[in-house]
């Protein structure tokens, strides 16, 4: 299309008309379209039993790599201007076929845009079971070579004060389809106003994420197609980001300057900055975090320094440089999502879905005095994502789209209980008479136990019979209650909670299950790559690779168990998961150090010796893992299990 705007024919303008109708058409199409059927209807998939689901895929893939060089061209090679777009909605009268072709790309752009949004949202969603292309198929390839992976990394890095507002386009293409199912409107309840509010604050945001970019062709692609780069480059960004906003809130000189500046002006209320300090009593992790930790808000993004009460009412010895903290979030957040609030009297927040998935607790959803237990649980994972600290809960995919401020359709009820799904979809194959001899209406129970309740789905909706021909509607709407309504209070306290500390337009660069990858790291991953932490570690007080005991040590990280593994780099970063970008980005970087044995512990009997030689240490802190010199390989993995399994807590370290 940059050709044709330069032959400026009238052919070239109907061409561009056309990729525009179609992509109209077909993101249209896909609306109402099931997974099933499009992967039979749009790849080369030919039946959905066995290993077909796998074939290579035909249409689905071509269109999203012509959309991709034809976006390439309207984003970023010659992009369309601020000024195309207000032609483009406006009544004036064009005046040449410049003005028309301008105006046709402009129009292009946002249907382009819609359509690639819609395929990349079906893809997320089968990713993981039958990807249809490549991932790679997504990205520009300017954008996912390594130097413009570092123009992306050195745009966050450039962030301006106030950013460039006059510089950018300062438009959001709306994800969501305005073509929604006939009735849709119809469904409109107070919980679904709730729904609505809650989901849309990312919408009603301005885009901050556009305007912390001096590069309006980056800030815009970031903004409309982040998919458009490699996932790592995305985390890239993203810690680029929280680097700079901790630059802020974490800045004990600057806050203890402003505080004494605020003194010598005779200020009263004067708040010394620096970290929180919290005193945690073992036996009451939650209770305690909850009262001392949420009334912070957003000053959660501070650094917190942990000291904990022993079972005996001693508070332990020892500093918080990091690594305590670190290793108390941990255990915080795996008490209370698998876990009652003890004390509090609430039960558990989260349920397990059939999946294996966290998700909502749908008993409390009537439930106001739980209210503030999800907005700390949010702030929690909030400061968990901020911190960079990856943490064991894994949520449904329809709650994630939640936290990216998305609607969730009906195949989304795949990811949270397949089987209501599939009960849920063969209605719409049912004959007429079938259909009336389920005497269904417009109503749907939910809840269970003593919390059942039956709630319309529309005004009126339990007068109104379900019969053939709406039928679509009242599966549509069964869906959107679950998946949107039924807890969307409770969400949205969740989100405000974790909106103290990571901004929506920061998590929208990112798809839902790409969140739970930022939140979890990569699950595919048992324990660790070994290789990649060998080599990014250092040595210290005399230790080399190049020594046998060395050697004897990357062999028994090779050896442990999965489980094994992940004790033994809680044990040593008080983190049991590898970072999401590798062991290269930890800070300080990963390092084994050196303790010598005194000569006297050198002797055959390794019974006695095993009893008179130290066990590893750690400094989570620092990374680091002191390690003494047995003088054997099988000492060495002796008293390292022993270390790592000993689950000492805290004061170990």
């Amino acid at each position: 299309m940059a050709r044709a705007e330069e032959r400026g024919s009238s052919q070239d303008m109907l061409t561009c008309t056309m990729v525009t109708v179609f992509c109209d058409i077909f993101a249209h199409s896909l609306i109402a379209l099931s997974d099933d059927k499009f992967l039979i209807q749009y790849t080369n998939v030919k039946d959905l039993d066995g290993d077909a689901k796998k074939k290579k895929v035909v249409m689905a893939e071509r269109v999203i790599e012509y959309l991709r060089d034809l976006l390439y061209e309207v984003y970023w090679s010659k992009p369309v201007l601020l000024d195309d777009v207000k032609l483009a909605s406006s009544s004036t009268i064009l005046s040449s076929d410049e003005d028309a072709l301008r105006c046709m790309r402009a129009r292009f752009l946002l249907s382009g845009t819609k359509l690639w949004g819609s395929l990349y949202e079906r893809w997320c969603r089968l990713v993981r079971s039958i990807p249809f292309c490549d991932e790679s198929a997504w990205w520009f390839p300017h954008l996912a070579s390594q130097e413009g992976g570092n123009a992306v990394v050195n745009a966050a890095a450039q962030r301006s004060a106030g950013g460039d507002p006059n510089g950018l386009m300062d438009m959001d293409v709306d994800e969501e389809s305005e073509d929604e199912e006939d009735g849709m409107d119809e469904s409109q309840t107070d919980d679904d106003n709730a729904a609505n509010q809650g989901m849309s604050t990312a919408d009603a945001e301005s885009d901050a994420l556009a305007n912390a970019f001096r590069d309006p062709k980056m800030a815009r692609v970031l903004t409309c197609i982040p998919q458009a780069l490699p996932f790592e480059r995305r985390v890239r960004l993203f810690d680029s980001l929280l680097t700079a906003d901790k630059l802020k809130t974490q800045d004990e000189n600057a806050e203890f300057r402003m505080a004494m500046l605020s003194m010598m002006r005779g200020e009263e209320n004067v708040v010394s900055g620096g970290r929180e300090r919290v005193e945690i009593r073992r036996d009451k992790l939650y209770d305690d975090s909850m009262r001392q930790l949420n009334q912070l808000g957003s000053k959660l993004k501070k650094k917190v320094q942990v000291s904990f009460v022993n079972q005996h009412g001693t508070q332990e010895a020892g500093i918080d440089g990091g690594g305590v903290f670190k290793e108390f979030l941990d255990d915080l957040i795996k008490d209370a999502f698998s876990k009652g609030t003890s004390a509090s009297g609430i039960p558990r927040l989260f349920t397990v879905t059939p999946l294996e998935t966290l998700k909502v607790n749908s008993a409390l959803t009537q439930d106001g005095a739980a209210l503030p237990h999800y907005e700390f649980l949010g702030r929690v994972l909030g400061k968990a994502v901020y911190e960079s600290i990856l943490v064991d809960p894994q949520f449904s995919l329809p709650f994630l789209n939640q936290l990216l401020g998305k609607r969730n359709s009906l195949e989304d009820l795949k990811n949270d209980d397949f089987q209501y799904y599939t009960n849920l979809t063969k209605l719409l194959t049912l004959k007429e008479n079938e259909i009336e001899e389920l005497g269904l209406t417009f109503e749907i129970t939910l809840g269970d136990g003593s919390s059942m309740r039956t709630v319309e789905l529309l005004p009126g909706g339990r007068s109104k019979a379900v019969t053939k021909a709406n039928v679509i509607q009242y599966v549509h709407l069964v869906s959107h209650q679950r998946l949107n309504v039924e807890a969307a209070v409770q969400t949205k306290s969740f989100l405000n909670g974790f909106r103290d500390l990571i901004p929506a337009s920061w998590v929208r660069l990112f798809s839902a299950y790409e969140l739970q990858k930022l939140i979890s790291g990569d699950d595919s991953l048992r324990g660790f790559d070994v290789a990649s932490l060998k080599r990014s570690m250092q040595y210290a007080a005399g230790y080399h690779l190049s020594q046998p005991v060395m050697q004897w040590f990357w062999e028994v990280l090779e050896d442990f168990t999965p489980e094994q593994q992940r004790k033994f780099l809680r044990f040593m970063t008080s983190c049991s998961r590898q970072p999401l970008l590798g062991f290269s980005s930890l800070d300080p970087p990963p390092c084994v150090q050196q303790i010598r044995l005194p000569d006297q512990v050198f002797e055959d009997d390794l019974a006695v010796v095993a009893k008179n030689v130290p066990l590893p240490t750690s400094s989570t802190c620092m990374n680091l893992l002191k390690l003494p010199n047995y003088r054997n390989k099988e000492l060495l993995r002796k008293k390292l299990l022993d270390a790592v399994e000993s689950g000492a807590g805290f004061e170990l370290t």
